[in-house]
């Protein structure tokens, strides 16, 4: 694959950011705190573990780092 195709804008709020994929190869392979990009918003809280949740503050607390937060 070559270089990914990433744009991410930021429109001045707290939390609210917007990341967009312009290379399709990559719907559907990536996870994390984005979620996986294949469309359905209704699997993006997969937690670090594998296990989803419903819960924001789980899903962010999954994927800290440890030590990253004191």
């Amino acid at each position: 694959m070559t270089k990914p195709k990433l744009m991410l804008t930021w429109n001045g709020r707290q939390h609210k950011i917007k990341i967009r994929l312009d290379d399709t190869r990559m719907y559907g392979n990536v996870y994390g705190m984005l979620g996986d990009a294949d469309g359905f918003s209704s699997n993006d809280l997969k937690k670090s573990d594998g296990k989803f949740t419903t819960k924001f503050e789980d899903f962010g607390n999954s994927w800290e780092i440890p030590g990253s937060c004191n």
